[in-house]
Order: structure tokens, then sequence, then C-alpha cells
């Protein structure tokens, strides 16, 4: 075989691999994998809360993750956002509140544009293999990780938890023109 022929079959193998495990992790029962045609629903918020919370009437739990590895001299990363069901909440009787859900995927939505904020950084600071720098990527996603975290927590305040509409309406339009501005860093698995 030639060398172009076991590289390829490599990269092939190696990108069924990573879209496999993927989607694993896509149909864990606890976990949702942010994409544009999964919403949110009432039912995905597994923890109920008899009272109201201390800051508002529902809680989500997003976060980002990742995986790299180098094959044939490129690196390979997959980074996702993602929701945890297990550790989302809502206030028992709340479900029916207008508003309330959207606002709670919008932080979904936010944290998924940090993600595609650090697919960007990490394509413009990884080049190969022979020059990966592990910590650089881990500095990229912690520092987006926590501008995700601030951006949540400002959405938060400044919507007053979804119950300033005009506020809230704002916050939509941003995160929607953001994840536009993004979205050529959509896709959770890229190649360097």
């Amino acid at each position: 075989y030639s060398i172009l022929y076991i590289y390829v079959m490599k990269t092939i193998v190696i990108f069924l691999l990573g879209l496999l495990t993927f989607n694993l992790v896509a149909q864990d029962s606890d976990i949702i994998v942010w994409s544009d045609s999964v919403k949110l629903s009432w039912k995905d918020f597994k923890e109920i809360h008899p009272t109201k919370g201390l800051e508002g009437e529902a809680g989500t739990t997003v976060k980002f993750h990742h995986k790299d590895t180098c094959i044939g001299g490129r690196i390979f990363i997959w980074l996702y956002s993602w929701f945890s069901k297990s550790k989302s909440w809502v206030v028992k009787g709340s479900q029916g509140k207008v508003g309330l859900l959207e606002h709670e995927q919008l932080h979904f939505d936010i944290v998924e544009i940090y993600a595609r904020r650090c697919r960007m950084a990490i394509t413009f600071a990884q080049k190969d293999c022979i020059k990966f720098n592990y910590e650089e990527i881990i500095k990229i996603i912690e520092q987006n990780s926590k501008m995700a975290e601030e951006a949540n927590e400002l959405y938060d305040k400044e919507s007053e938890h979804y119950r300033n509409k005009v506020k809230q309406k704002e916050w939509e339009e941003k995160v929607k023109k953001e994840l536009k501005m993004y979205e050529g860093y959509k896709s959770p698995m890229r190649w360097f």
C-alpha cells in the first residue's frame, strides 16, 4: 500500500471513531449536545424543586468539553457544548410560565457561542502536531469557559431571569447574531 493510502485510511478510521464517540456522548441519557435543530423542553430538566430557588425559577447546567489527539501529523479536536439533565432544575409549577423555557435555552446558546469562539481561537493557535501545545488549548478553553459563565451571569442580571422582556429580547437578538457570526465554527469536530 502507498503511504497516501495508509494515511487516508487512518484518517477515515479516526474520523469514524470520533464520530461514533461523539454520537455516544450525544446519546448519553443525561447529556444533550448543543445542536441548532434540538431545543430544550421541560422534560429535560430532571431535578424539580418544590419551592422557588434563590435566583430564579429554573437552573440550567451547561458547559463545554473537549477531546484531542494527534493523528498523522494533524491535530483532531472535538469540543462540544452540553446540557446536563440531572443538574438542571425547575421550580414545580413554573413550567407554564411564558418565556422561561426560552430563557433557559438561551443559556445553552450562550455557551455554544463561547464553544465556537474557543474552536476559532484553537484554529488560529494550533497548526500541527509538532507545535501542538496542550497547555495553550487548555488555557483557551478555560478562558472561554469563564467568559461563558460571566456572559450567562450578565444575561440573568440584565434580563432579571427573563422577567425584563425588553432586555430578554435584546439578548435573544444578540445571541442569534453571534451564533450566525461564528457559524463557521459550529462543527464540534475540527482537523488542524
